[in-house]
């Protein structure tokens, strides 16, 4: 890592970290008003699913899973924006979360790749995990939750990595909404050149909490097994704990994973046009020492 890469590491750090003592406990409040939405629209699609005959259930589930999966990308773009306000120290709202529907023709075409994006890396990975089952049936038999659990780990896994280039999207529309050409091309752009500092970013500033997180995750299955089979009120008291610090700590890691984002977003950015001045003084430099 060369010395500016350090400099804008350290100050990503510092300023998430600023950020988060700031507003963590608006952006956690933020993420379970989401959740209770996206709750709220899933048991509407699953109800109007319900109703459906045989025939048609399976065009059903694919329209309800394509409508959720849409009415999350517009939630995301106005965290995103809701976000990116709390990194600059702007006026903000939990309004701003639904800032998609508000300008939705601006947001729908992006919403609408992202899903289509999603639903294809998922669409593969089934495909995949069909598979390996069929021709490794020795796979599975270490225990059908384990290996569920493999899977979604692999699938977010991809489905992160798939989304990685266009990241940037609903921060350049939130940042410069009359400027919408070229949108996803410019989040390339701009994390072109900064992939490794990207990933070490993330790893930095976010390993250790999902370690933690994995902990106590790992804590609150271990207990639930041993007070299901016990059957001893101490262990389930202890188990709960545990699910309810593993319910908060997946909070406090989502609130930290989704405003790095915007942090990352002003840095790249900003290093961007001191590299466009750097390069314009060079230039002039070298035209006045022809002259």
């Amino acid at each position: 890592m060369t010395e500016k890469e350090k400099r804008i590491s350290l100050h990503i750090t510092q300023k998430l970290e600023a950020c988060a003592k700031k507003n963590l406990r608006k952006i956690i409040i933020t993420l379970f008003v989401m959740n209770l939405a996206e709750t709220f629209f899933l048991l509407i699609c699953t109800s109007w699913r319900a109703r459906l005959n045989n025939t048609v259930a399976t065009f059903g589930i694919i329209a309800a899973t394509i409508a959720f999966l849409f009415v999350l990308m517009i939630l995301f773009y106005g965290l995103n924006a809701m976000l990116l306000r709390m990194e600059r120290n702007d006026f903000v709202t939990f309004g701003f979360l639904f800032l998609g529907f508000k300008k939705f023709r601006a947001i729908a075409k992006y919403a609408l790749i992202f899903t289509l994006l999603i639903l294809l890396v998922c669409a593969v990975s089934v495909g995949l995990l069909t598979v390996i089952s069929s021709a490794l049936p020795a796979a599975t038999k270490f225990g059908v939750m384990t290996f569920g659990w493999i899977f979604a780990l692999v699938l977010l896994v991809l489905i992160a990595l798939s989304l990685m280039p266009w990241c940037f999207t609903y921060c350049i529309l939130a940042h410069e909404p009359e400027k919408q050409r070229a949108v996803l091309s410019r989040s390339r752009k701009l994390l072109h050149g900064r992939t490794r500092l990207f990933f070490s970013l993330f790893f930095k500033n976010l390993g250790f909490r999902l370690l933690r997180l994995f902990a106590i995750w790992f804590a609150m299955i271990l207990f639930t097994v041993i007070s299901l089979k016990a059957q001893s009120a101490p262990i389930s008291l202890i188990s709960s704990i545990f699910s309810f610090l593993y319910i908060y700590q997946l909070y406090v890691t989502q609130a930290f994973l989704f405003l790095l984002i915007p942090i990352i977003y002003d840095a790249f950015l900003n290093d961007s046009v001191e590299n466009q001045v750097d390069f314009v003084d060079i230039k002039c430099l070298t035209s006045g020492e022809h002259s």
